[in-house]
């Protein structure tokens, strides 16, 4: 049984079958319009506005973007600024990582899908900040999200280190409960948290040998 289409030709009745460009057309307008959508608090929820042009033609906004290139995907040039034909370009996973916002900005691909830290950890039910230390740990991609907290099996559990483990004093501790407390959650204060936590980690390990 054949798929009605309307009449550009990309679209089809389930959207199984619409073009790249028609897809990321619909995603665009899902993230920024649709409050149930998992996306839509980094979007819509925040402000980003699609361009009247756009919103309402799709055949408009092939126009400014043309052809979607392979492996490339819809990216805003500013983070900040919203879906219009100056603000917007077909990019690959690496550029868009690159460009993005820092709070929002780690990405990671398993099993064939890429998005936001912060969606996988509402995927998996597993914290941000403990998927965020695995990445900085090196794990692969597919052990990152896939394997459960409190796997004492994982080839990835933390070994005693040979010499003095040097655990954060109390002050230093103390300061770094302030900076979760207002919130702050810059690229250095993310990596003086992982760094504390593990130490601690290694430090506890090493006593209960």
């Amino acid at each position: 049984m054949s798929m009605k289409t309307i009449k550009h030709g990309h679209a089809s009745t389930n959207n199984s079958g619409a073009s790249p460009e028609y897809k990321s057309w619909t995603a665009m307008k899902q993230r920024c319009l649709n409050p149930k959508n998992t996306s839509y608090t980094y979007y819509g929820g925040r402000g980003i506005k699609i361009c009247d042009r756009w919103i309402l033609s799709f055949m408009d906004f092939l126009k400014d973007m043309g052809p979607r290139p392979p492996n490339k995907t819809l990216d805003r040039i500013d983070n900040d600024g919203n879906y219009c034909p100056e603000n917007c370009r077909w990019a690959t996973n690496k550029e868009q990582c690159a460009n993005k916002r820092p709070i929002h900005g780690i990405t990671i691909t398993a099993n064939g899908k890429t998005q936001s830290l912060i969606l996988w950890a509402k995927e998996t039910g597993i914290s941000y900040s403990v998927l965020n230390m695995r990445i900085t740990r090196g794990w692969p991609s597919e052990d990152v999200i896939g394997i459960p907290l409190g796997n004492k099996g994982s080839r990835y559990q933390v070994k005693k280190d040979i010499g003095e483990i040097k655990p954060p004093s109390i002050q230093e501790l103390e300061e770094l409960k302030v900076v979760i407390s207002v919130g702050a959650v810059s690229f250095e204060n993310q990596c003086k948290i992982i760094k504390a936590f593990d130490e601690l980690i290694k430090f506890r390990n090493q006593n209960q040998g």
